[in-house]
C-alpha cells in the first residue's frame, strides 16, 4: 500500500529545491556538464536494467539514491531518516527544513513516485525506506505552483546542540559496507568510463563525491584449477571482513575517471 506522506530534509534554507541534475544543468558545477554525464548514466542504467532485472523506472530511482545525478528528487517515508538529513554535515548552519509531500495531491497530477525499497540487495535504500519523487512540469520544489500541484508543505526548524548524539546514531543510514547495489554501480561507473574516455577533472570530481562509494569484492564458487576461478559472485565488504576507507575511494575514483590522469586505468 502506497504511503500517505513522504518526507525530505534539507540542511539550512535555499530558494531553490532542485535536482542533481538540475543544479549540473544551470551551472551550479562550473566545468560540469550534462553532455559529460550523460553518456555515463545510459551506460549505467543499461546495466542495472539488465543485470538486476528491474524497471527503467526503479534503475533511475537507484542512481539518484546512490549518488549519481537524475532528474528525481530523494524522499523517504521515515521522518527520522529526513530528520537526520536536514542535520548531516550542518557544521555551524543551526536552520533546517523538511518538506512533506502529501500522496493524494501528488499522484493526482503529473507527480512520479519511485519506492526503493524493495530490492534484496539495496540495503541503503531499503534502510532509508527510500523513494523518489519526479514531476514532469516542475523542477523547483520550492515554486509556489510546485507546491501547490505536488501537495508539499514546507517547514523550517532551528536545531538544539543535544541533537548531535542523535545525529550519530544516524550515520548508519549511510553506510554502503553491507550493499551489494553500490559495489556494482561504481564498476559499472568504471566501465562507462574506460569505454568511452576519461572525462573533465571538474566531472570527475563531482562524481567521486557524490557517487557511493563501495569497492565490488567477490568471492571464487568454483575452479578451474589452482589458481584458476571458474565461477564468482558478488559479495559486499561486510561480508568479505574488509573496511572501506572513504577517502582512498574517492582519489583513486578522480585518478580513474579524470583526463588529468591519463595512465591510471585500474584501482
Amino acid at each position: 500500500m502506497a504511503p500517505a506522506y513522504l518526507f525530505r530534509g534539507e540542511v539550512g534554507w535555499f530558494d531553490e529545491c532542485l535536482s542533481r541534475i538540475e543544479r549540473v544543468r544551470r551551472d551550479h558545477f562550473p566545468g560540469v556538464t550534462v553532455d559529460e554525464l550523460d553518456p555515463i548514466g545510459q551506460d549505467v542504467d543499461e546495466e542495472l536494467q539488465s543485470r538486476l532485472a528491474i524497471s527503467q523506472k526503479l534503475s533511475r530511482g537507484l542512481m539518484q539514491h546512490y549518488g549519481f545525478p537524475t532528474e528525481l528528487m530523494d524522499a523517504t517515508t521515515s521522518l527520522e531518516t529526513a530528520a537526520f538529513f536536514s542535520r548531516f554535515e550542518a557544521r555551524g548552519t543551526v536552520r533546517g527544513a523538511f518538506a512533506v509531500f502529501d500522496m493524494s495531491v501528488l499522484l493526482s497530477g503529473s507527480g512520479t513516485v519511485i519506492g526503493l525499497c524493495d530490492h534484496p540487495t539495496a540495503l541503503r535504500a531499503r534502510r532509508q525506506e527510500a523513494y523518489a519523487v519526479h514531476h514532469r512540469t516542475h523542477a523547483d520544489l520550492k515554486h509556489p505552483k510546485a507546491v501547490l500541484d505536488m501537495g508539499i508543505t514546507w517547514y523550517t526548524f532551528l536545531s538544539d546542540p543535544l541533537e548531535r548524539s542523535r545525529l550519530a546514531l544516524g550515520r548508519r543510514l549511510l553506510s554502503v559496507s553491507d550493499d551489494q547495489t553500490a559495489g556494482l554501480l561504481r564498476l559499472w561507473l568504471d566501465d562507462s568510463v574506460a569505454k568511452h574516455q576519461k572525462v573533465t577533472d571538474p566531472a570527475a570530481r563531482y562524481l567521486a563525491h557524490r557517487i557511493a562509494h563501495c569497492p565490488l569484492v567477490t568471492r571464487v564458487i568454483s575452479w578451474r584449477g589452482p589458481g584458476q576461478p571458474k565461477e564468482v559472485e558478488p559479495i559486499t565488504p561486510d561480508q568479505a571482513h574488509i573496511s572501506i576507507d572513504e577517502q582512498l575511494e574517492i582519489d583513486t575514483s578522480i585518478k580513474l575517471w579524470s583526463r588529468m590522469h591519463p595512465d591510471i586505468n585500474r584501482r
